[in-house]
């Protein structure tokens, strides 16, 4: 019994660790590395290319050169929700540092919310060098004010101020300055305004017409213009404003992202004694994110509950289908995009809450499969004091497909021109008429709707039958390729009657055999089947070629013989007879003949109506039969007649010879 539990805490052991391998092979690393920038060294993580990050401690190793060899990379797993995250190594300095720390991060470089940048003068790697100073100021507890009120130094202060004075939160918005009216002179005004929170910018959408928003430093008019987060700007009324007023701002903003790095492995410790830092970095999200406030004469600047909805659903143009996978998206009057990225669900419906009252629009950027895109904008307006959600619809054309319509000759397949169809919808009615096949026997729509279809043929081509039996198709939404569709016809058919008789008297032979070819293929007779019903040969392509005469009148009707030309070829001939010459006969509707011989004289055909068929009669001369064979008796006679010539010269010759012989 020890034995097996000794065994089975062997297994367990050696299966948990090959978890834990698992685990930790399956955690992805990122390469982190220091460089030398005009500010002095600067750290950089390799995420999806090159990102900025920020080191915690100074005194701690950091990464090691982007020159490093491999075997001496610095890498790091990373963790998100930094903010929301209960980590111990995340928390090491405390909730506080750390909100102080996101603050910088948001206002800093590279996500410069605020555009501090601008204001104070900085380029890229001082502003870098600065946030870097300020987080380990922050972390050691050294941070202080300059003072000095120009460029790096008054970036530092600025940021260090908005660290302390107000905790980061995510998408909130908050003013800055006195919202309060002086009259000046004939004007009242407003102080220095501005905002802080999420990059982003916002829009008063209720301004009255006495007022004017201009820019704090160059008086530029802002009316109806987005105003960036941070800046700085001032209101003006030609009268004094309604103590009542209440301005709605619609604030448009993004989320900033946090990307916490904890050190994995690899790196040469210049300081044996301490750990590696940890590093964090920021960036925007591509989310428009969208909030409303409003802002009282008193000053009070709260959020506003005014905000409303909206349904946008999508239909197929033809029969109303609502569409899942439509992309759009959602922009302001100014056509800037508030959302992207929005696509319909099953119900073909995208639904937003939470519009801040204003002008909307909605853009498709990719359509559903099978449909074409459409890139005019669905506006639509959200009013103060909205209750139901505005329900809008925006339609889609399928792409239209394609159908190839082949023409061909029922019994060998040629293709035939000269048809002529009109193509319908399932209804019946005509969408295209005179539609006529071309050389190659077709007819190819394209741009066809999806939906159902059907051609209808009103003339056949020449030598053929008409036939209006709909040839029916469906084009569907996504079709890639043309749809192949085959319509056959029947030539014009006869019934021809042949009869064998006697070139005296016109009486009927027996025994004659024929075989038919066709003029296009003298090599290869037609075949038929024998209908006993009927009496009659009937075409099937699996039968025999002879046709033989029968006993009571010595003759053989082909049913439904198609217009065109025949060559009638006698295989056999009654006893006694000469083989007949082959018979050229041609049919059609106006005008049909035959021919003894291919240089004969042209026999019209007569055609019984009260049979509806043509009659041929097919004379042969006598001969001489041999009757131990059946043969032709003119083919005996000149056999014979060769015999009796060779024995005749056989006894000139001999004669001769002999002669010669008594004159010597």
């Amino acid at each position: 019994m020890k034995r097996f539990l000794r065994t089975l805490s062997f297994i367990t052991l050696v299966f948990f660790s090959f978890s834990l391998i698992n685990v930790f092979a399956n955690q992805k690393e990122y390469w982190a590395y220091s460089k030398s920038t005009t500010e002095g060294t600067a750290f950089f993580v390799d995420d999806s290319g090159e990102k900025t990050v920020y080191c915690y401690n100074h005194d701690y190793n950091q990464p090691g050169s982007s020159h490093s060899d491999s075997d001496n990379k610095t890498y790091y797993t990373r963790e998100e929700s930094y903010l929301n995250t209960d980590d111990e190594l995340m928390d090491k300095y405390g909730k506080e540092v750390k909100e102080r720390i996101a603050a910088v991060l948001a206002y800093g470089y590279p996500v410069n919310s605020l555009n501090l940048m601008t204001q104070c003068g900085v380029n890229e790697d001082e502003a870098r060098y600065i946030t870097q100073q300020l987080v380990w100021d922050i972390c050691n507890g050294s941070d202080a004010p300059y003072n000095y009120g120009y460029g790096k130094y008054e970036y530092y202060d600025k940021l260090l101020e908005l660290s302390k004075t107000k905790k980061f939160e995510q998408g909130n918005l908050s003013l800055i300055g006195d919202f309060k009216f002086i009259e000046r002179g004939n004007q009242y005004s407003t102080d220095k305004l501005s905002t802080k929170g999420n990059a982003g910018s916002l829009t008063i959408t209720n301004l009255p017409d006495n007022m004017i928003i201009k820019d704090w430093n160059t008086d530029q008019i802002l009316n109806d213009k987005p105003i960036q987060v941070g800046k700085e700007f001032y209101i003006e009324s030609s009268e004094k404003p309604n103590p009542d007023l209440k301005l709605k701002i619609n604030y448009n903003y993004q989320d900033v992202k946090f990307y916490f790095y904890k050190y994995s492995r690899g790196g040469i410790k210049v300081k044996p004694d301490k750990p590696y830092q940890s590093l964090i970095r920021a960036e925007l999200e591509d989310k428009i994110n969208e909030k409303s406030y409003e802002i009282s004469i008193d000053g009070n600047f709260v959020p506003s509950d005014d905000s409303g909805s909206v349904i946008l659903t999508k239909k197929d143009s033809q029969n109303g289908h609502v569409l899942k996978g439509a992309v759009f998206n959602l922009q302001n009057q100014q056509g800037e995009d508030i959302r992207t990225n929005l696509i319909t669900n099953e119900n073909g419906e995208i639904v937003l809450n939470n519009l801040a009252p204003g002008d909307y629009q909605f853009v498709e950027t990719k359509a559903p499969e099978g449909y074409e895109l459409d890139k005019t904008p669905v506006k639509f307006t959200i009013v103060v004091g909205q209750k139901e959600a505005i329900k809008i619809e925006k339609v889609n054309i399928a792409t239209p497909g394609s159908v190839i319509l082949t023409k061909k000759d029922s019994q060998n397949g040629h293709v035939l021109k000269g048809a002529v169809f009109n193509l319908q919808n399932q209804q019946g009615e005509d969408i295209r008429t005179n539609l006529i096949t071309n050389e190659n026997g077709e007819i190819v729509l394209n741009n066809l709707a999806p939906g159902d279809y059907q051609f209808v043929e009103t003339k056949a081509p020449e030598g053929y039958e008409l036939d209006k039996t709909p040839v029916k198709f469906t084009i569907v939404v996504g079709q890639k390729e043309a749809i192949k569709i085959e319509k056959v016809n029947d030539p014009n058919q006869v019934e021809l009657k042949i009869s064998k008789v006697d070139k005296e008297n016109a009486k009927p032979l027996e025994g004659a055999e024929f075989e038919i070819f066709s003029i296009n293929d003298i090599k290869n007779p037609l075949k038929f089947s024998f209908s006993n019903l009927y009496q009659k040969y009937e075409f099937n392509n699996q039968g025999d070629s002879t046709l033989k005469a029968n006993s009571s009148d010595s003759s053989f009707t082909i049913n439904k013989l198609g217009y065109g030309d025949y060559i009638l070829k006698e295989i056999k001939a009654p006893n006694g007879y000469k083989l007949g010459k082959d018979i050229y006969i041609h049919l059609d509707k106006n005008n049909s003949y035959y021919k003894i011989g291919s240089d004969g004289e042209r026999i019209n055909l007569n055609k019984d109506e009260s049979l509806d068929l043509y009659n041929i009669n097919v004379e042969n001369e006598k001969g001489i039969v041999l009757p131990e064979t059946g043969g032709n008796g003119f083919i005996f006679q000149r056999n014979i007649a060769i015999l009796i010539l060779g024995i005749s010269f056989i006894l000139i010759i001999n004669l001769l010879i002999n002669k010669k012989r008594r004159f010597n």
